[in-house]
């Protein structure tokens, strides 16, 4: 393992053998609205912005943190309503952005795209692939756009709603922009949509129920591919027959076998505030049938259940899903409570409570092995949202939570532990919790001189490598924005 001693001058710290990080460019003319680190490749970093009316693409070295190049994108100009992002693919040298926007005067939303090498030379004319008729912009219906690499290709999805029935077409194109097959698909039913992602080939998964409230609830798995002539259903029969209750909040995860898994927290009471443990519905990936649903209480033999009052049905958010080896798998929740609406004077504001992380550790069978509590109390108001929650780094089957915290919590017993209020993110230095050998252990890992100023990370900023153990997130020093990567090197 390498150690780095913190040094001024290369801004390269470290304050274990474990966890480093970097600090490289300052961000120009940052605007926390517009700018988002976007994809990597194996050697460079892509963001996205939008300033003084232009668009541009930023491009940094992933080793150096420098920007390598500022791209400016050649929309062309249009009586409509705001651009939209809705992806923008990097290959080898050249780039091609795909954006919406509402046109006025044919009363359409309109998906185009534009190829443009890295000098921001446009090559080629603006491509327009689909067009969806509204009477305004909010009934003109909306567009998502997915690199299939593996078929050389691209796939647009197009939704609109019309009263109580929904529209779907799905376009496969190839990069020339040229359409390959289509499918549309026309749904009727009033079922609620709670839940929708795509697998690994950009197949739709639509998540539904067929009531608001908890009482003899249907759940169903709406599955759309252009090869079929209507919507796959795949009945999820434990959820709608027995007394399980499922919660709104959905993740998936691909297991070992690439088999596609829907997490919720769920009880087995209808008026109860709190989660008993999760549900998991597992897809076969290939044959897209219900290969099994699991109940898994979190219970473990001679463990308390001083974490359940985190398992609030109406906070408890799964965040991620970390493979620990032997078909282990550690699940990650956050706390999330509700939005507080709060009046000063007469101004009012909202505020938020992100409070602790939970892990539960499962086994090949999905029995619960282990559960812990992280400890993390942040109120904030909405302009210092952006420093809350925290970030996840993955090394040998170990997970790291990196988030802003007062370095005198670090001092005390969890339960006596400050909570960390945007007054006081000057204060705050980063650290990193690790949950290890049935113990819950806390580093610094970036610290500053007192009364220093602000020197936080953002959080929801981050983008993981699959290639490393590394990760990039902004960094907030006094009123600059940098971009940060955090690794460990082996």
């Amino acid at each position: 393992m390498l150690l780095l001693i913190f040094t001024t001058a290369s801004n390269i710290g470290t304050y274990c053998q474990v966890l480093q990080y970097r600090t490289g460019d300052k961000i120009v003319a940052y605007d926390e609205g517009t700018f988002k680190l976007h994809d990597m490749d194996s050697l460079y970093l892509y963001a996205f912005r939008n300033h003084y009316e232009a668009y541009y693409v930023d491009v940094y070295d992933r080793d150096s943190l420098r920007r390598n190049a500022l791209i400016r994108i050649p929309l062309p100009s249009k009586d409509s309503i705001k651009y939209g992002l809705e992806s923008l693919f990097i290959r080898n040298d050249t780039f091609q952005i795909f954006y919406s926007y509402f046109d006025k005067i044919s009363k359409a939303e309109k998906l185009e795209m534009i190829t443009f090498n890295r000098q921001g030379e446009k090559i080629g004319e603006t491509k327009l692939i689909d067009v969806s008729e509204g009477k305004n912009e909010k009934k003109a219906g909306s567009f998502s756009v997915h690199n299939e690499k593996k078929l050389n290709e691209f796939i647009s999805y197009s939704f609109k709603q019309l009263q109580d029935t929904m529209y779907i077409n799905i376009d496969h194109f190839d990069y020339t922009g040229i359409k390959k097959r289509s499918q549309s698909f026309i749904l009727e039913e009033e079922d609620y949509i709670i839940y929708s992602t795509w697998d690994e080939d950009y197949n739709l998964y639509h998540l539904t129920r067929n009531k608001r409230g908890n009482r003899d609830v249907t759940w169903n798995i709406r599955f759309y591919r252009p090869e079929a002539e209507s919507p796959q259903i795949i009945r999820l029969k434990r959820a709608s027959a027995e007394r399980v209750y499922l919660s709104n909040f959905f993740m998936t995860y691909r297991d070992g076998q690439q088999r596609l898994n829907f997490i919720t927290p769920y009880t087995m009471r209808p008026q109860s505030k709190y989660a008993e443990g999760m549900y998991i519905a597992q897809i076969d990936p290939v044959s897209h049938v219900l290969i099994k649903e699991d109940i898994v209480p979190f219970e473990i033999k001679g463990g308390d259940k001083e974490y359940q009052r985190d398992f609030s049905l109406f906070s408890c958010i799964p965040v991620a899903a970390i493979p620990l080896g032997n078909g282990r798998l550690r699940m990650v929740f956050e706390s999330r409570l509700q939005t507080i609406t709060k009046l000063y004077w007469a101004e009012i504001a909202n505020e938020f409570e992100i409070g602790n992380i939970i892990t539960v550790d499962l086994d090949a069978n999905n029995s619960v092995t282990e559960i812990h509590k992280v400890k993390k109390d942040q109120n904030t108001e909405e302009g210092y949202f952006k420093f809350t929650g925290f970030a996840i780094l993955i090394h040998a089957g170990k997970s790291y939570f990196i988030y802003n915290e007062l370095p005198g919590n670090l001092q005390l017993n969890p339960k006596d532990f400050e909570p960390v209020t945007w007054k006081k993110i000057s204060k705050t230095v980063v650290i990193y919790t690790s949950v290890d050998s049935n113990k819950v252990k806390r580093n610094i890992l970036i610290s500053k001189d007192p009364d220093s100023g602000t020197d936080a990370i953002i959080p929801g900023s981050y983008l993981r490598a699959h290639d490393k153990s590394e990760i990039y997130l902004l960094r907030k020093i006094k009123k600059d924005v940098f971009l940060t990567k955090i690794f460990i090197t082996d």
